[in-house]
């Protein structure tokens, strides 16, 4: 498939800052896109004029729609890709910077496993002046056991314990829109793309690469910028998850999956059971985060020894934050 056209689908917000040095290293790809889809979503600063100066300029079909009404990350991007007519799409966020090679690295290694659905990348994680943070995606927990490998027959497994897959380093073949879209009620795209994809048997491909710079800054509306331990704070913070929508994101991909013969014919049944394993286990984290204490310990006891806090949250971690009041 070394002739298959490539699309660029990309979603700008307030994004003046960075847009134009993201823009930039896209127009300086070793392998040009055929299109860049670019879908703004209400900016109301300079960027709709950056944009309307480099599709003026650009070495490729540029193509940019405003939003008139703020649709958010996920169904931005869900019309990002639906407008995108290459057999290959490569997602892209409007404030990291593309190293030459990326998609001709990306392409390759589609080229190389026809039957993947998609192929993601390392990155390396830069500041907001553009500076080195000294490090890459997937030295953080827990991208960290991406660096041993994604195989196949694990990634539904792997996915249904926690998101992975950043999707600004992602490129799809078309064919997942038939399965992928639209994105589902309370999910980001790139985890929803993700996990239908490892369901539908069009797994990922892991490149150890890091094909691109990703900036971490604290305007980004979904990133790696704060540390573990502050995310973790945070949670505490928090005290409750917002359990009924966690619980709502999966039935919602249930039925997705089961609800199209297109698609639960593709389907493991096995998998399918470990889907009702995770939801199984939603509602029981979420019914003793709402019980008083004595029931509370009692179901989380008995929720641990079932094995599924290892297998669908963060072990000791969720328990932990679990119990506390």
């Amino acid at each position: 498939m070394t002739d298959a056209t490539v699309s660029i689908a990309m979603c700008t917000y307030n994004s003046s800052l960075y847009a134009g040095e993201q823009l930039e290293s896209i127009a300086t790809q070793l392998r040009l896109p055929a299109e860049l889809v670019i879908c703004d979503d209400g900016s109301g600063d300079e960027t709709p004029q950056i944009l309307e100066k480099f599709r003026k300029e650009a070495p490729f079909d540029v193509r940019v729609y405003k939003n008139v009404a703020n649709l958010g990350v996920a169904k931005n991007f869900e019309q990002a890709i639906s407008l995108c007519s290459g057999d290959i799409i490569a997602l892209a966020d409007c404030d990291d910077i593309w190293r030459r090679d990326k998609l001709q690295w990306i392409c390759g290694v589609l080229d190389e496993h026809p039957e993947a659905g998609y192929a993601f990348s390392d990155g390396e994680l830069i500041g907001p002046d553009g500076t080195s943070l000294g490090g890459r995606m997937w030295d953080r927990p827990p991208l960290r056991q991406l660096q041993r490998g994604f195989p196949p027959e694990a990634q539904v497994c792997s996915l249904l314990q926690l998101p992975m897959i950043t999707g600004a380093t992602m490129a799809m073949r078309s064919s997942l829109k038939r399965f992928a879209l639209p994105i589902a009620k309370y999910w980001i795209h790139d985890y929803w793309i993700s996990l239908v994809a490892a369901f539908v048997g069009c797994y990922g491909i892991a490149i150890k690469e890091p094909l691109l710079k990703y900036r971490a800054h604290a305007s980004q509306t979904i990133g790696l910028h704060k540390s573990p331990w502050e995310r973790r704070r945070a949670s505490f913070a928090r005290r409750i998850e917002p359990w009924p929508e966690h619980i709502a994101a999966f039935q919602g991909l249930r039925e997705r999956l089961l609800g199209d013969v297109f698609l639960s014919s593709r389907c493991k049944s096995h998998e399918l059971e470990l889907l009702e394993q995770k939801l199984a286990h939603l509602s029981e984290r979420a019914r003793a985060r709402s019980s008083k204490p004595l029931e509370k310990y009692k179901i989380i006891l008995a929720e641990a020894l079932t094995g599924r806090y290892q297998r669908f949250s963060l072990s000791w971690w969720s328990i932990v934050r679990d119990l506390c009041p």
